[in-house]
């Protein structure tokens, strides 16, 4: 399971919030490809149903997982689960929960930082919570599955 032992040493130093999301998914799962077959899935559902978001942007991703993520609310958080998170103002930014907790016991977040772009460990108090997911071995089975990602696990193997 990749949310053991998530922390912000492992998880990229910079970027943007894909890298540290696909990072802490420890190459389970290719976002960027998942993001953009989701997106492909989703204009073939219909007419009315075009994209009107880029693939690799917050609100793709928020589509992404509230289409496969297991939500789980503030309370239920375990380390290596999504959450976007919102300061007082501006909008919500994915963060991942670390498996480092603070003095209240409260895990800390890994966030990165849009102005500077540097990873940090962050407490979870500092900002109003809007959404959890969590992408466990069910829901990353799901999503090779739906999206045809499955031939990726299968070379994954064979490279081991």
């Amino acid at each position: 399971d990749w949310s053991s032992d998530v922390c912000s040493s492992d998880l990229a130093a910079s970027g943007n919030p894909f890298d540290l999301i696909e990072r802490g998914l420890a190459d389970q799962l290719p976002l960027r490809l998942a993001l953009a077959r989701h997106q492909q899935r989703q204009t073939k559902l219909g007419p009315g149903r075009s994209p009107q978001r880029k693939t690799a942007s917050i609100d793709g991703l928020l589509d992404f997982l509230h289409a496969f993520g297991q939500p789980v609310g503030v309370d239920d958080l375990l380390a290596g689960d999504i959450v976007f998170l919102q300061r007082r103002t501006g909008r919500a930014w994915p963060a991942i929960v670390s498996d480092v907790l603070d003095a209240d016991g409260q895990p800390l977040v890994i966030t990165l930082d849009p102005v500077d772009r540097v990873a940090r460990e962050q407490p979870l108090a500092g900002f109003a919570f809007r959404h959890g997911f969590r992408l466990g071995a069910a829901e990353l089975a799901r999503i090779r599955t739906t999206l045809g990602m499955g031939e990726l696990q299968a070379a994954s193997a064979r490279a081991l």
